[in-house]
């Protein structure tokens, strides 16, 4: 099956936000690059200041929507923008998902590997991990404090 075909077969929210991760992905990686993380997250706050107000729980289709923003990101970081990393793509997704108004978390974790620091990032959703396994948490220590949709730190 061609990519044409994959995406004429989505439903339309799927292909709503595909098209938007396609155009935002390679932006947020540019920003990063040029801004580093802060700035970048300043940025992308102010760019959608549409975001949630608060960190309640989200309803059913909330989550639904979460998860095909999550997968689409991923599939534009598969198909489109290949080289994009995990903090771009999670970056990228929780900006998209504070547009649609959903309370996500950007975390950011950390783990020893032999003599190396690795880090890795993944957005959650009322502590649903979206764009990857849950097993991440066995791998990687969460710092304490994550990005939150509202732009700001939790206390």
């Amino acid at each position: 099956m061609t990519r044409w075909e994959r995406f004429r077969r989505l439903g339309k929210m799927e292909r709503y936000a595909f098209i938007r991760a396609v155009a935002a992905l390679p932006m947020v990686s540019l920003a990063l690059r040029i801004f580093g993380f802060r700035r970048t997250q300043q940025i992308l706050t102010w760019f959608s200041p549409n975001g949630p107000t608060s960190r309640d729980a989200i309803s059913e289709a909330g989550l639904e929507r979460a998860r095909v923003i999550a997968r689409m990101v991923e599939a534009a970081g598969r198909e489109v923008w290949v080289h994009a990393r995990c903090l771009e793509r999670s970056l990228t997704a929780w900006a998209l998902m504070r547009r649609q108004h959903i309370s996500a978390r950007l975390r950011i974790g950390v783990r020893g590997q032999g003599t190396e620091l690795r880090a890795h990032a993944w957005v959650e959703v009322s502590g649903v991990v979206l764009n990857d396994s849950e097993e991440i948490f066995r791998g990687y220590k969460a710092f304490a404090r994550a990005i939150e949709s509202t732009g700001r730190q939790p206390s």
